[in-house]
């Protein structure tokens, strides 16, 4: 991913974090997380985060590794946002719930989800 699809992609997150009634700067935050933690043993990656986030700081590369550290729970679990929507009583979150849990019954236990909504 470029420099400019980050940045791009994190702008995108922020306006869908609206939608949903989050506060867009913790959605970006988050993302920026979740970013640096994925992107952590890719080289490069440190400069272009802190290119596409505009965090550039006098302490160089750390905010990157601060970030990447405090967010390698989330390589396989969901953010502490993503869970506060799942378990609240968004009606973004209930109308997502409501088609997995149509296409669920529907399906044998053994299906995949390549053909879920």
């Amino acid at each position: 991913m470029t420099t400019t699809a980050l940045a791009a992609a994190l702008d995108a997150l922020a306006a869908t974090a609206t939608a949903a009634g989050l506060s867009a700067a913790a959605a970006r935050t988050e993302a920026e997380r979740l970013a640096a933690a994925v992107a952590e043993s890719s080289p490069g990656a440190p400069a272009d985060w802190l290119a596409a986030t505009g965090r550039a700081t006098s302490s160089g590369l750390q905010p990157f590794f601060d970030d990447a550290v405090s967010a390698r729970r989330w390589r396989g679990a969901p953010t502490e946002l993503l869970t506060d929507l799942i378990t609240s009583d968004s009606p973004t979150h209930s109308s997502t719930q409501k088609r997995w849990q149509r296409w669920w019954t529907q399906q044998p236990p053994w299906a995949t989800p390549a053909s879920a909504p």
